[in-house]
């Protein structure tokens, strides 16, 4: 087979299956030159076809000419008697046929001008009607036409000012209106808030009740300061009211009590001091001792010895107690401070997660150089500190512990002050606000919830979800 296909290809010596694969590319090749020649005589055969045809049709228009041009000089010679040569007659019917298109042509014209003209006519009339209503002296039509134009865009200019004018006194009308009710709304805040000041305060303009609630916070802040040194002074004197307190101090002054506060703290300096000298009496002494050699100055200085760290250990045994004393009374003082914040810290978790439909169950503080920051935690047991917080969960937190605080004080006893929220609701969605509703039914039942709002819907979710109504009253 080799040999066979060595004189068909151009290769030099090559292997069996290089010129088995040489031998089948040329077969390929060979199979689609066949299959092209067989198309193109398929196509060669369908134009013939074609020719043959369309030389038919040819030859058979040819003939219908032929009998018509007949016909034709036959029917010119009959109606002409031989006058009216064929070929002249067939050259004349074009021109007619072009001379009445012209004709129909002029008609059409003369009709456009005459209509021109009457619009012409019309034009010039309005023209003169209209310079003479609007004054205007000028005998031109297309120059009393620029004239009006002139008019009417000027007209046209001064309806948008108009228009613009009038929308614009509507809108300062609207913005009266709105400000009168402003003000009606302020003078009716004013009487309200007036009432709540004993009659002995002006509060008759808004600058004397400025004043006045100026004063009304002075006076509010001065109290939280009083009941905050009244904890502290229960918490360092570790007592439970204010009566023990007194009966404590019954006897005490501020003279004796500085004085007592001064003895302690130089008695602690002098133990210090004394141990800073007995430390450096025992080092001399055993320096001392190294450097003798007889047996008598040995059981002198050895006695010595033993003076001094009798005398170190009375020291020491002072400052640890001083030491002790004041480390015992700053962490009583801390375990009664985290004692009672643990209970604050509880109420205010379970407000806050009330409020928070449970999206936070658990607070805790964190220490922040001497002071605290407060730390929520999520579902998730995730933290997040207060400034990280949504400014509705803001308000939330600050309301649970305002409630916290509110409930404390009202388990102690005493005078139990009304509880005023105004409007802090207003970024709460529907459940929150209903949790915030029964949060203030609660504290009702202690003592007396007040909220201030402009919200109906915040009225409609305190009566749906109280099981005792509110009482609303409408300003």
């Amino acid at each position: 087979l080799l040999e066979g296909l060595l004189p068909m290809l151009e290769l030099e010596n090559p292997t069996f299956d290089e010129a088995l694969a040489a031998a089948r590319r040329l077969a390929d090749e060979e199979r689609g030159h066949l299959d092209e020649v067989k198309s193109l005589e398929k196509n060669l055969s369908r134009l013939e076809e074609d020719l043959r045809s369309r030389r038919m049709d040819l030859d058979r228009l040819s003939a219908a000419a032929d009998e018509a041009a007949k016909a034709w000089n036959s029917r010119v010679g009959d109606m002409f008697g031989g006058a009216v040569e064929p070929e002249v007659l067939d050259g004349a019917l074009g021109r007619l046929r072009d001379l009445r298109e012209l004709r129909e042509s002029g008609r059409q014209v003369r009709r456009q001008i005459a209509s021109m003209k009457e619009d012409q006519r019309q034009f010039a009339e309005a023209m003169r009607e209209l310079t003479a209503r609007y004054e205007i002296t000028v005998e031109d039509p297309l120059e009393a036409f620029d004239a009006l134009r002139d008019i009417a865009a000027r007209a046209a200019k001064d309806r948008d000012r108009s228009t613009e004018l009038a929308e614009k006194l509507e809108a300062e009308s609207h913005n009266l209106d709105e400000a009168k009710r402003r003000a009606r709304d302020i003078d009716l805040q004013i009487r309200e808030y007036s009432k709540m000041f004993p009659d002995t305060i002006d509060t008759g303009t808004p600058d004397a009740l400025h004043r006045a609630v100026g004063k009304a916070r002075e006076v509010i802040q001065t109290r939280s300061r009083v009941s905050d040194l009244g904890h502290q002074i229960l918490s360092d004197l570790s007592a439970h009211d204010m009566d023990s307190a007194r009966e404590l101090l019954r006897d005490a002054t501020t003279q004796r009590l500085e004085a007592d506060a001064g003895s302690a703290k130089a008695d602690l300096e002098r133990a210090e001091s004394r141990l800073s000298e007995a430390t450096v009496a025992r080092a001399k002494a055993e320096r001392e001792l190294e450097t003798i050699t007889g047996e008598e100055d040995v059981a002198e200085l050895v006695g010595r010895r033993a003076t001094l760290q009798m005398q170190i250990e009375e020291t020491c045994l002072d400052f640890l107690e001083l030491d002790l004393g004041l480390h015992v009374a700053q962490e009583a003082i801390r375990r009664y401070r985290d004692t009672h914040r643990g209970e604050m810290m509880q109420e205010t978790e379970r407000a806050f997660s009330e409020l928070t439909n449970g999206a936070y169950n658990r607070l805790s503080s964190q220490p922040d150089g001497s002071s605290e920051i407060l730390v929520a935690f999520d579902a998730g047991e995730a933290a997040k500190q207060v400034g990280d917080m949504s400014k509705g969960t803001r308000f939330q937190l600050y309301l649970a512990l305002r409630a916290a605080a509110y409930e404390q004080m009202a388990s102690q006893g005493g005078i139990r002050l009304p509880f005023f929220c105004d409007d802090i609701f207003e970024t709460f969605d529907e459940d929150r606000t209903r949790a915030a509703c029964r949060l203030m039914e609660r504290i009702g039942r202690g003592g007396q919830a007040i909220y201030l709002t402009h919200h109906k819907h915040v009225v409609d979710i305190a009566r749906e979800v109280c099981e005792e109504q509110p009482t609303v009253h409408s300003l």
